[in-house]
């Protein structure tokens, strides 16, 4: 099923464009992974930087970040898809760069989905 594309754009018909619901949810994990709980005070569930960086990379399970995420899904509405688990995948060495693999399961029928979201 299609759902709005994110960021919002539009079609050269002037309707909104639409595509995969998972690739959309997924921008907005990252939008979320890039902003601070005091950047939108009146939504501060939504920032999750702050939460990110406080992760101890040396733990690869990040269920705190998991439990963050579904919680601003479960405010956005958003219930058909939760995030079971998220991982910590390093960058190359000396980049210090931090990747997360999340996991996606669809309510409907249990889908699995992995993908990676780079912070």
């Amino acid at each position: 099923m299609d759902s709005l594309v994110v960021p919002l754009r539009f079609t050269p018909t002037g309707r909104l464009a639409r595509g995969d619901r998972i690739d959309a949810v997924c921008r907005v994990l990252g939008a979320m992974l890039a902003t601070r709980r005091a950047d939108w005070p009146e939504a501060p569930w939504f920032g999750l930087a702050d939460l990110v960086e406080a992760i101890n990379v040396s733990v690869t399970d990040q269920a705190s970040v998991g439990q963050a995420m579904n919680a601003a899904l479960e405010q956005l509405g958003i219930d058909w898809v939760q995030v079971s688990a998220v991982t910590v995948r390093r960058g190359e060495i000396g980049s210090g760069e931090i990747h997360l693999d999340v996991a996606l399961q669809t309510a409907g029928d249990g889908t699995l989905v992995h993908r990676p979201l780079a912070l």
